[in-house]
Formats: C-alpha cells, sequence, structure tokens
C-alpha cells in the first residue's frame, strides 16, 4: 500500500471497468442512462502533525475547519448500484493552509510522486483528470452529477469538452452569472423576472440560459424546485 510503484487511481478505475462490464450491465436494459457521481467528503486527522501533505480543511458538514484531507470520489450508478471509480485524497493548494509539505525522498517522476502533485491541485482541476481518466478506461456513462461546489461555467465547459452532459445543483449567489434573454444574469435575477408555477407543480420554473466561458457558449436549464424542509 505504501509503494510509490503502485498506480491505485488506475488499478481501481479498470476493477470498476470490469465489474461494471461483466457483472452489472448483462442484468440491465441497454437503454437506461448510467451516470458518474462526483463527492467529496473531510477526511480528518486532526490529531495528527507529522503527516505528509496534512492541510488545514474546511468541513462544510460542521461549519468549521479541521486537520486532514479531502476525499474526491467520482462514483458511477445506473440508479441502482453505486460503485466507487476512482479517488484522491486532496490537500490543498494554498500553501499556507498546508501544515506539512511532500516528502522529497520521493521521486516526483513515481506514480507515489505524481498522486503527491495532484493532491495539492485545486479540486476543480483535479475533478477533470479523474473524469477524463475514467472516460478513457471505457466505462459508460452519459451524465456527470454533483453539488453546487463544482458548478460554474468554466466546469460546465470543460466536462462538456470531454464528452459528459452535466446534472447539478447551481449556485445562489450574485457573484456568478449566465447568459439570459441577451444579458448577463445570476440564478436569482432570472427567477424572478418570469412567472412561476402555481398549486402543486413539481417545479417552480423551467427556463433555458448559456454557460459562457472563454468565448465558448454551452447550452443550459434552469429548474427551480420547492425547497424541501
Amino acid at each position: 500500500m505504501n509503494s510509490c510503484h503502485t498506480n491505485w487511481r488506475k488499478f481501481t478505475t479498470l476493477l470498476s471497468f470490469s465489474i461494471i462490464r461483466h457483472s452489472i450491465e448483462p442484468l440491465t436494459d441497454e437503454k437506461r442512462r448510467n451516470v458518474l457521481i462526483i463527492a467529496d467528503s473531510i477526511f480528518s486527522r486532526s490529531r495528527s502533525k507529522k503527516v505528509e501533505l496534512l492541510a488545514k480543511v474546511f468541513a462544510h458538514a460542521h461549519g468549521l475547519y479541521t486537520f486532514g484531507f479531502r476525499m474526491l470520489t467520482p462514483g458511477w450508478s445506473d440508479g441502482n448500484t453505486f460503485l466507487p471509480v476512482s479517488h484522491c485524497l486532496l490537500s490543498t493548494a494554498n500553501q499556507k493552509n498546508r501544515i506539512n509539505e511532500a516528502s522529497t525522498k520521493v521521486d516526483p517522476r513515481t506514480n507515489g510522486g505524481r498522486q503527491r502533485k495532484l493532491a495539492q491541485l485545486k479540486a476543480t482541476d483535479v475533478v477533470l483528470k479523474l473524469l477524463k481518466e475514467t472516460k478513457a478506461a471505457g466505462i459508460s456513462a452519459q451524465h456527470v452529477l454533483f453539488d453546487t461546489w463544482f458548478c460554474a461555467p468554466a466546469s460546465l465547459t470543460a466536462i462538456k469538452d470531454i464528452g459528459f452532459d452535466v446534472i447539478a445543483m447551481a449556485k445562489k449567489t450574485s457573484k456568478m452569472h449566465y447568459r439570459y434573454q441577451g444579458k448577463m444574469q445570476d440564478v436569482k435575477a432570472i427567477y424572478q423576472q418570469n412567472t412561476k408555477c402555481r398549486g402543486r407543480a413539481k417545479y417552480l420554473l423551467s427556463v433555458e440560459a448559456e454557460a459562457v466561458k472563454d468565448g465558448k457558449t454551452l447550452p443550459v436549464r434552469y429548474v427551480y424546485v420547492h425547497c424541501s424542509s
């Protein structure tokens, strides 16, 4: 497990591909829509002091900082089965928040060295790399699902370039804009200028807009729903 010569990401990705191809796909209809789900969780090491790349990370579930890592995991699902595909234990791209640095004894050309370098990148960049590896392995999926932390025009267009459509929860912020009716607007402004569905409709509003980044445009559909308590 400590060997710097073993490519664990490739191993788990190929293992998942084999399980999907030989054990799951023969049991399901070819018309079923498969998805990749991106999730991250906190791997706390609050009592550690000398762990490589130990970092100060924010735990959203508890609303506080802790020492540890973020475990980034893309998983495959056909609606009934969830299977982890790959993984990356993230430190932080902000050097000020890293408690320890990577060991200088590890050759950066080895798999272990590359994994340490990957752990210091931004989560958005790591997600794109993991999706490319999943695509290259031949794992079949049409959509990528994730929460608000990754939903931005840059990420949406980059994932589309890889070959996936995206289903995500949009960020409710005035700092992120999409083109709607010829104007760059945030999600709240788009919502306020439209008539909502009344009664017990499944959703309040559904409108088409565009994500714009570096001259690239991507059609998106906003679906506003009732907030459950």
